[in-house]
């Protein structure tokens, strides 16, 4: 299957500032956070949407209160049937926790003045979230328990976390992050079962890495340059932590925000809605998508590999004075991995199907599709 743009939607046309979405593959629905615009002198709302996958259209909306929702931070956790958003108002740092089951909003976490949550992974066979927020001079990572939805214990880490740049690789978390003052860039890895940081990797002139992807074998970092505002792709080999080839995806002035995998392609999209596919195996361009006449600002992205979909937030403004947007790709998800055996409900003991393990459920039917997709 191709690589190929198929549609758009906006979940909300009165709203300016649709920042984040998240998706349940199983269910086919994608989560999005959105403020919604009132007249004054009432208070803007930021607005959970629920948006049916097969007929892409609106078909719930949740209020959550006066909070914008930063780029990018939101997870399903499809196990526990939640979906989690980062949220903030004034300085002040949160976490929202939705039910799926009733779509409603179950709880608020606060993580703290000055915290915002940037970026959230999930571990749900540890049980716990972890939201990596930055503040100068201190760059927290909070562990959060699923079961009492309270903080357990917080880390500094080297770096400023970036939004959406963090992954759960087996006992590690990594993190993308960005060293205040330098076009330097930096990996963050962080043991899970001491929760502490106990390795970096400088990005050299990569001050913002933006995304993180892994293959099974290797992890990728998107990222780019404030210095020549070029967008790169590095490769990492990470029984040694360290980058092993490195890949220049644009011209100067478009910036790399969002990454994943699925199957045996590398999909990245910039700032400015240009979309690219990397083939793995050789580690180059197979082609890109230019939406950049028609949107701006991508700063979130899910996927479902068993349908073969990837959305992509965008706006239709760099100054959001206009709604924001979902676009809808088909996309190749062909694999190499041979089929899971045996069943098994614990996505960390299965091989990756070419998506993210932690997006995924291992149910029965959601097995069958991907065993019958590699088949």
């Amino acid at each position: 299957m191709a690589f190929t743009y198929e549609t758009s939607m906006s979940p909300c046309p009165s709203c300016t500032w649709f920042t984040a979405i998240a998706i349940d593959s199983a269910n086919e629905f994608i989560y999005a956070y959105d403020v919604k615009n009132n007249p004054f002198p009432q208070p803007d709302i930021g607005t959970v949407f629920k948006i049916n996958t097969t007929t892409f259209s609106t078909v719930a909306e949740l209020e959550i209160g006066a909070k914008d929702c930063h780029e990018d931070a939101a997870v399903v956790d499809t196990v526990n049937g939640y979906v989690y958003f980062g949220t903030l108002s004034g300085s002040t740092g949160y976490i929202e926790k939705v039910r799926l089951s009733d779509f409603s909003h179950t709880g608020t976490l606060t993580v703290g003045s000055g915290y915002i949550p940037v970026c959230l992974v999930l571990d749900t066979t540890g049980g716990y979230l972890y939201s990596a927020s930055g503040n100068i001079p201190e760059k927290k990572v909070f562990k959060v328990s699923l079961s009492s939805f309270s903080i357990d214990s917080s880390i500094s880490l080297s770096a400023i976390p970036n939004h959406g740049a963090g992954i759960k690789i087996g006992d590690y978390l990594f993190f993308g992050c960005d060293i205040a003052g330098s076009n330097n860039g930096l990996i963050s890895k962080v043991s899970i079962s001491s929760f502490t940081e106990v390795d970096t990797l400088t990005i050299t002139n990569g001050s913002m890495i933006e995304g993180l992807a892994y293959d099974g074998t290797y992890l990728y970092a998107a990222y780019y340059s404030l210095s020549s505002y070029v967008s790169y792709v590095a490769k990492i080999d990470l029984s040694t932590f360290a980058v092993i080839a490195t890949l220049t995806l644009s011209s100067p002035f478009d910036y790399a925000q969002t990454c994943f995998i699925c199957g045996n392609y590398l999909y990245v999209g910039s700032q400015n809605c240009v979309f690219y596919q990397i083939r793995l195996s050789d580690f180059s361009i197979v082609t890109y998508i230019d939406k950049s006449s028609e949107y701006t600002w991508h700063q979130s992205s899910a996927f479902d590999s068993i349908n073969k979909k990837a959305y992509f937030h965008a706006q239709n403004d760099y100054n959001y004075d206009y709604p924001g947007y979902i676009l809808k790709f088909s996309i190749d998800c062909a694999s190499s991995y041979p089929p899971a055996d045996p069943i098994d409900d614990n996505p960390d003991t299965l091989p990756d199907p070419g998506g993210d393990p932690q997006e995924i459920t291992f149910r029965w039917e959601t097995y069958k599709a991907i065993r019958s997709e590699r088949d």
